[in-house]
């Protein structure tokens, strides 16, 4: 594939020299929102905390979510940039805090990367 030529779904992928764009699944910590289909997520790294509330189709859990409980699961991010050991991701929602929505995360926290076919190439 030419540098000139865009893939399908371009707009949400792009390759550059094998380093990838795209969405993937951070691991979270869910409550309940202030409303019925929000959910207020945790993300821990290290000695950072960054909270969210965020659209309750974001989220990926194994169980039901009860009143004022606190459960593991998953919300999907947008990878909007590779560095060396992390990735600068996109958290669809609004921020709770002192911190925007792009986020930096290590690399080995993210999840289920999709990447389009036509991205991948047989050596």
């Amino acid at each position: 594939m030419t540098k000139e030529a865009k893939p399908p779904n371009s707009e949400q992928f792009s390759r550059l020299d094998w380093r990838i764009t795209g969405k993937g699944e951070i691991a979270c910590k869910i409550s309940p929102g202030l409303f019925s289909s929000e959910r207020t997520i945790i993300l821990n790294f290290e000695e950072t905390s960054f909270g969210f509330w965020i659209n309750e189709d974001s989220v990926e859990t194994d169980s039901e979510l009860h009143d004022r409980e606190e459960i593991s699961g998953f919300v999907r991010v947008s990878v909007k940039q590779e560095k060396e050991d992390s990735l600068i991701v996109v958290v669809s929602g609004e921020p709770v805090g002192n911190h925007g929505t792009h986020i930096e995360i290590p690399k080995n926290l993210i999840r289920g990367i999709k990447i389009p076919k036509s991205l991948i190439h047989p050596a």
